[in-house]
Protein backbone atom coordinates (compact mmCIF):
# COMPACT_ATOMS: atom_id res chain seq x y z
CA UNK A 1 0.00 0.00 0.00
CA UNK A 2 2.71 2.51 1.03
CA UNK A 3 4.81 1.21 -2.15
CA UNK A 4 1.65 2.40 -4.23
CA UNK A 5 1.49 6.05 -2.69
CA UNK A 6 4.51 6.29 -3.14
CA UNK A 7 4.81 5.49 -6.72
CA UNK A 8 1.62 7.51 -7.80
CA UNK A 9 3.10 10.66 -5.46
CA UNK A 10 6.42 10.07 -7.70
CA UNK A 11 4.12 9.59 -10.90
CA UNK A 12 2.71 13.11 -9.83
CA UNK A 13 5.66 15.26 -9.61
CA UNK A 14 7.36 13.82 -12.51
CA UNK A 15 4.45 14.81 -14.71
CA UNK A 16 4.16 18.01 -12.77
CA UNK A 17 8.25 18.47 -13.78
CA UNK A 18 7.57 18.12 -17.17
CA UNK A 19 4.75 20.33 -17.62
CA UNK A 20 6.92 22.89 -15.85
CA UNK A 21 9.78 22.06 -18.46
CA UNK A 22 7.25 22.38 -21.24
CA UNK A 23 5.95 25.46 -20.07
CA UNK A 24 9.33 27.03 -19.34
CA UNK A 25 10.87 26.20 -22.95
CA UNK A 26 7.42 27.65 -24.39
CA UNK A 27 8.09 30.60 -22.97
CA UNK A 28 11.70 30.68 -23.77
CA UNK A 29 11.60 30.07 -27.25
CA UNK A 30 8.61 33.13 -27.75
CA UNK A 31 11.04 35.44 -25.53
CA UNK A 32 13.82 34.75 -27.90
CA UNK A 33 11.01 35.29 -30.78
CA UNK A 34 10.37 38.35 -29.40
CA UNK A 35 13.79 39.46 -29.34
CA UNK A 36 14.97 38.42 -32.75
CA UNK A 37 11.75 40.04 -34.10
CA UNK A 38 12.69 43.18 -32.36
CA UNK A 39 15.86 43.05 -33.33
CA UNK A 40 15.05 42.76 -37.00
CA UNK A 41 12.68 45.20 -36.89
CA UNK A 42 15.05 47.83 -35.26
CA UNK A 43 17.08 46.99 -38.19
CA UNK A 44 14.72 48.06 -40.71
CA UNK A 45 14.86 51.48 -42.38
CA UNK A 46 12.34 53.42 -41.42
CA UNK A 47 9.96 55.34 -44.64
CA UNK A 48 11.43 58.60 -45.12
CA UNK A 49 8.75 60.90 -46.75
CA UNK A 50 10.02 63.35 -49.88
CA UNK A 51 8.73 66.20 -50.63
CA UNK A 52 7.65 65.59 -54.72
CA UNK A 53 9.59 66.80 -57.49
CA UNK A 54 9.05 70.23 -58.59
CA UNK A 55 9.19 69.31 -62.46
CA UNK A 56 9.54 65.99 -64.11
CA UNK A 57 11.99 65.13 -67.16
CA UNK A 58 9.78 65.01 -70.50
CA UNK A 59 10.21 64.15 -74.15
CA UNK A 60 12.86 66.79 -75.51
CA UNK A 61 14.61 68.21 -72.24
CA UNK A 62 18.43 68.29 -72.04
CA UNK A 63 20.28 67.55 -68.64
CA UNK A 64 22.42 69.84 -67.19
CA UNK A 65 24.59 69.18 -64.38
Amino acid sequence: MAATVVVLFTGILSTAGVLVAVVAGIAVADFAAAQLWLRADAATPTTVLRRPRRHTATAGDTVTP
